[in-house]
């Protein structure tokens, strides 16, 4: 009889506690959304302010980000130096490097994912290598000369300091041009990032003359020094916020602060 009534308290307790979760669970996840609401009064300010932009063009999700612990594998203090095989130079704002060992034979595939693949392989041979490098495809440059352009995404969200452009041929790699990184570890923030619709508004503090359309707002991750020497280095997560006439704007994530990155 005890043990009946041990048995029923213990399956009520079980259920109070998993509704107790739930409520946590969807409490957390509320504070994690955007309200329709809020998004609604973002869009009428900015239009006010000069600026179109379409309720489904931001996402209402927010999304954990981390600072990212990187290393500079172009910097001579790098561990990761050594095993590069080739030329190394640093031009104003970006390395280029000129592989040791470059050929290849691409045929019929210059502008193929395949290829995209296949040049990834010659690269870590060579001493350059990333699990994070996202091919974002090849262009004809005219007179056999192709082009195939990587970027480094962390968790599908784009590292937007880094940046590779390999120029190759059918039978070698000529060249790389700019900057990428090895993502070593990562670290919690301290604060959650701010919402997309607090760096909208920040947006909506430039002076637009005329009407422009934001096209996309978008999470990603930034590193200030990458030109620089030291081997160690600290990406923060930032939003890019890009118009119809092409500008971009970065802010960051952590504050709202508009930042200037540097590209080539």
């Amino acid at each position: 009889m005890y043990f009946s009534r041990a048995k029923t308290f213990l399956i009520i307790l079980f259920i109070f506690v998993n509704i107790f979760l739930i409520n946590i669970i969807y409490s957390d996840s509320m504070e994690k959304k955007i309200s329709e609401d809020s998004l609604k009064q973002t869009v009428s300010i900015l239009k006010e302010r000069n600026i179109t932009i379409s309720e489904d063009t931001v996402n209402r999700n927010m999304q954990n980000m981390f600072y990212l612990n990187l290393s500079n594998p172009f910097s001579a203090e790098s561990v990761n130096f050594k095993n590069i095989t080739g030329k190394v130079e640093i031009k104003e704002n970006f390395y280029t490097f000129i592989p040791e060992n470059s050929s290849c034979s691409f045929k019929n595939l210059m502008l193929s994912s395949q290829t995209g693949e296949d040049i990834l392989d010659i690269l870590k041979n060579n001493g350059i290598s990333s699990k994070y490098f996202v091919w974002d495809g090849t262009l004809d440059m005219g007179e056999g000369v192709y082009r195939a352009t990587y970027y480094q995404n962390y968790e599908s969200l784009r590292l937007y300091s880094s940046k590779l452009n390999v120029f190759f041929k059918e039978d070698k790699i000529l060249r790389v041009e700019g900057n990428y990184f090895n993502i070593l570890s990562v670290s919690s923030l301290e604060n959650k990032i701010i919402s997309p619709l607090d760096i909208l508004i920040n947006l909506s503090s430039f002076d637009f003359k005329e009407n422009v359309t934001v096209n996309s707002i978008e999470r990603g991750y930034y590193t200030e020094s990458i030109y620089s020497s030291y081997s160690s280095l600290t990406a923060i997560p930032c939003y890019r916020v890009v118009l119809n006439n092409g500008n971009e704007f970065y802010f960051d994530a952590t504050n709202g602060d508009f930042i200037e990155l540097s590209k080539f």
